[in-house]
C-alpha cells in the first residue's frame, strides 16, 4: 500500500500508479510485497536497491528470464518509475501503458 494513502486515506491517480507498479514487481519477481527476507523494507525498496546496484537480473522470476530478459527489465524499470517516492515524478497511467507496450514490442521489431 502506498504510504501516503495509508496515512491520509485519500486515493489519487498517483496512488493507483504506485499500486500498479507494486503489482508489476510482484509479477516479474514472484515476490510478495512484504517478506521476512526484506527485513524492515518492502518489495519496492528491495527491488529498487538491487536495480540501482546493477543486480537487476537477480530479481527476475527465473521462469520469465532467458530470451525475454531485456523486455522484463524494461517492464521492471516501468514498475520502479511507478513506485517513485515522489508522486509528481511518477508517470500517469497513459504513460505507463505506452511504456509497457514499448517494452513488450522490443522483440517484435527485430
Amino acid at each position: 500500500m502506498y504510504r501516503q494513502y495509508a496515512s491520509t486515506s485519500k486515493a489519487t491517480m498517483k496512488c493507483d500508479v504506485y499500486s500498479f507498479g507494486v503489482v508489476l514487481m510482484e509479477l516479474i519477481t514472484e515476490n510478495k510485497p512484504v517478506k521476512i527476507e526484506f527485513g524492515n523494507n518492502n518489495i519496492v525498496d528491495c527491488i529498487s536497491t538491487k536495480v540501482e546496484t546493477e543486480m537487476e537480473i537477480e530479481v527476475l522470476e527465473p521462469r520469465l528470464s532467458g530470451d525475454s530478459d531485456i523486455e522484463m527489465m524494461k517492464v521492471l524499470r516501468v514498475a520502479i518509475n511507478c513506485t517513485h517516492k515522489t508522486d509528481t515524478i511518477r508517470p500517469n497511467m497513459n504513460e505507463v501503458v505506452q511504456l509497457v507496450n514499448e517494452a513488450g514490442s522490443t522483440n517484435l521489431n527485430s
